[in-house]
Protein backbone atom coordinates (compact mmCIF):
# COMPACT_ATOMS: atom_id res chain seq x y z
CA UNK A 1 0.00 0.00 0.00
CA UNK A 2 2.89 2.36 0.71
CA UNK A 3 3.92 2.26 -2.96
CA UNK A 4 0.47 3.58 -3.92
CA UNK A 5 1.07 6.66 -1.76
CA UNK A 6 4.10 7.45 -3.91
CA UNK A 7 2.39 6.79 -7.25
CA UNK A 8 2.44 9.58 -9.80
CA UNK A 9 -1.30 9.10 -10.39
CA UNK A 10 -2.20 9.89 -6.78
CA UNK A 11 -3.06 13.49 -7.69
CA UNK A 12 -5.37 12.24 -10.43
CA UNK A 13 -7.10 9.94 -7.96
CA UNK A 14 -7.57 12.87 -5.61
CA UNK A 15 -9.17 14.90 -8.39
CA UNK A 16 -11.52 12.03 -9.13
CA UNK A 17 -12.71 12.24 -5.51
CA UNK A 18 -13.87 15.85 -5.91
CA UNK A 19 -17.51 16.11 -4.94
CA UNK A 20 -17.40 13.04 -2.69
CA UNK A 21 -17.73 13.45 1.05
CA UNK A 22 -15.21 11.89 3.43
CA UNK A 23 -17.47 8.95 4.20
CA UNK A 24 -17.77 7.98 0.53
CA UNK A 25 -14.01 8.30 0.02
CA UNK A 26 -13.28 6.08 3.03
CA UNK A 27 -15.89 3.62 1.80
CA UNK A 28 -14.24 3.56 -1.64
CA UNK A 29 -10.86 2.78 -0.09
CA UNK A 30 -12.29 -0.12 1.90
CA UNK A 31 -14.26 -1.34 -1.13
CA UNK A 32 -11.05 -1.46 -3.15
CA UNK A 33 -9.55 -3.81 -0.58
CA UNK A 34 -12.73 -5.86 -0.34
CA UNK A 35 -12.90 -6.25 -4.13
CA UNK A 36 -11.59 -9.79 -3.84
CA UNK A 37 -10.70 -12.22 -1.11
CA UNK A 38 -7.08 -12.17 -2.27
CA UNK A 39 -6.85 -8.39 -1.81
CA UNK A 40 -8.54 -8.56 1.58
CA UNK A 41 -5.97 -11.11 2.75
CA UNK A 42 -3.01 -9.50 0.94
CA UNK A 43 -3.60 -5.72 0.84
CA UNK A 44 -0.07 -5.19 -0.51
CA UNK A 45 -1.42 -6.44 -3.86
CA UNK A 46 -3.77 -3.46 -4.14
CA UNK A 47 -3.22 -1.63 -7.41
CA UNK A 48 -4.28 1.72 -8.76
CA UNK A 49 -6.76 -0.08 -11.00
CA UNK A 50 -8.82 -1.30 -8.02
CA UNK A 51 -8.69 2.12 -6.36
CA UNK A 52 -9.77 3.89 -9.57
CA UNK A 53 -12.66 1.48 -10.03
CA UNK A 54 -13.84 1.99 -6.44
CA UNK A 55 -13.74 5.77 -6.84
CA UNK A 56 -15.67 5.49 -10.11
CA UNK A 57 -18.32 3.40 -8.37
CA UNK A 58 -18.49 5.87 -5.46
CA UNK A 59 -19.03 8.73 -7.93
CA UNK A 60 -21.86 6.77 -9.60
CA UNK A 61 -23.50 6.06 -6.21
CA UNK A 62 -23.25 9.74 -5.26
CA UNK A 63 -24.95 10.77 -8.52
CA UNK A 64 -27.75 8.28 -7.93
CA UNK A 65 -28.27 9.55 -4.39
CA UNK A 66 -28.47 13.19 -5.52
Amino acid sequence: IAKLAEAAELTTLGRQCLGLDGRRIRKAAVAALAHSKDLAVNPEKLSLHEVKESIRMAQAEAKEAA
